[in-house]
């Protein structure tokens, strides 16, 4: 099917007509509408054609899909360098991560951290939240790949590849990695109340609260890690977690596959957002319990983890996995849920609800650009048919704050021939260093 370029490069102003526009989840679709793009955001979203403005550049979609730019909201980028090396194999952290990451240095992680973004950027997601070491190098790559980041450096004193010595120093040495903006911004990031002491878990807390900034965690991820604390301190890592300050509206707690119906609803009485990467979920211990999320009515954000325990940034692919997974246990998600998990609720969980996640005048002009083609057609249930049937080889473009950086499987902003070279030698030596290759 044809094909029709996005060429609106270095223009601030521009309108888009004829194209179905995808407003997002609970908002009503536009089946032949236009959207105006004025310095980064959407400045006007309505049906029929535009309204008559001389000299303004109006580019004709042909039918073409808008759709919300997608937020992934657990990623660690880097570990790309481990894609394939989870299936099959039942002692993964102390045989790999584990040698692997203490290898690790802060130059790695730029060439390490572009080819998972890429993946991510091209099959709809405009914005990552990436918890892992070094983040300053993962910043960089976001920051010139041009999506946004939510960056959190992953801070740990108990167990792990590198340890820091108190919450002030692990963030402060975090902090002053990069020079940070609107569009890639620094967040919280705890690893794990089995990796983290009491006191560094209360430290983090306090400097996300003074700093108003999100907490990303991940929390009840194993039952060894709800084992571990319930017997060092006699409560599950929820309970623990919520105790210290870390369990709020602008918490992004990852996985709770152990934990308790009792837990899920301190989560919701804070206004927390539990992540769900079902793939990952199944790949490395068992997927998190969707009835158990639906009856707590917690918010639900769903995400991809790594490409160690999920081989794909692909968005797409997770909630169709997640709803055909969750229809086979008698959970049965909107097209309306679903959405909302890749858009809205990680916007929420992040602060940004007023910016993100739809396609609403006032908002942040973060959209993909979907060609019709064989495998959405007729297109007659547009969200069903975004979450069962599509396929990212139809996404054209993808545009975060009015700029495309994606478009016709070229990215725009970056030489990616060159990146995923310079990414294969500094995987190759890293082995090497780490004695795994």
């Amino acid at each position: 099917m044809h094909r029709t370029p996005l060429k609106i490069e270095n223009s601030h102003d521009y309108y888009l007509k004829n194209c179905t526009v995808v407003q997002g989840a609970y908002l009503p679709v536009i089946e032949s509408g236009y959207v105006r793009v004025k310095d980064g955001l959407f400045a006007e979203v309505g049906s029929g054609s535009p309204p008559d403005h001389a000299g303004l550049n109006l580019i004709d979609a042909q039918g073409a899909i808008l759709v919300p730019g997608f937020l992934n909201i657990h990623t660690h980028c880097a570990l790309a360098v481990a894609r394939g090396r989870f299936h099959g194999s039942d002692n993964m952290v102390q045989d790999f991560f584990f040698p692997l990451e203490s290898k690790m240095r802060p130059e790695d992680m730029e060439d390490l951290s572009y080819p998972y973004m890429m993946s991510a950027l091209a099959s709809g997601t405009t914005l990552i939240a990436d918890h892992y070491y070094h983040a300053g190098g993962t910043a960089k790559a976001a920051d010139r790949l041009g999506i946004r980041a939510a960056i959190a450096a992953c801070i740990m004193d108990l167990d792990g590849a590198h340890l820091t010595k108190d919450a002030s120093s692990g963030y402060a040495e975090f902090e002053k990695s990069f020079a940070w903006s609107e569009r890639v911004f620094p967040i919280v990031g705890p690893h794990a109340t089995d990796t983290c002491s009491k006191s560094l878990l209360a430290g983090l807390a306090k400097i996300a609260s003074a700093k108003k900034l999100p907490v990303h965690m991940h929390l009840s991820q194993t039952q060894s890690e709800y084992d571990a604390c319930m017997k060092k301190y006699g409560m599950t890592p929820v309970q623990l977690a919520h105790d210290l300050g870390l369990v709020h509206a602008n918490s992004i707690l990852v996985h709770l596959i152990s934990a308790t119906q009792k837990d899920f609803e301190l989560i919701r009485e804070a206004g927390a957002t539990a992540v769900a990467c079902p793939s990952s979920q199944v790949i490395y211990e068992h997927m998190l319990d969707p009835k158990l999320l639906q009856e707590s009515k917690v918010e639900v954000a769903l995400a991809t983890d790594c490409a160690a325990s999920n081989d794909t940034a692909d968005l797409y692919a997770e909630m169709r996995t997640y709803a055909l997974l969750s229809k086979s246990k008698g959970v049965q998600w909107s097209a309306d849920e679903l959405l909302a998990m890749v858009t809205l609720n990680p916007a929420r969980a992040l602060g940004l609800q007023d910016k993100l996640g739809s396609i609403e005048v006032g908002k942040w002009a973060d959209f993909q650009l979907v060609q019709r083609g064989p495998e959405i057609t007729p297109f007659l249930f547009p969200k069903q048919d975004l979450i069962y049937s599509m396929s990212t080889r139809l996404i054209s473009a993808v545009v975060v704050g009015g700029k495309v950086l994606y478009q016709n499987g070229e990215f725009l902003t970056v030489d990616s021939i060159n990146r995923v070279d310079q990414f294969q030698k500094r995987t190759a030596d890293l082995l090497k260093r780490a004695g795994l290759s």
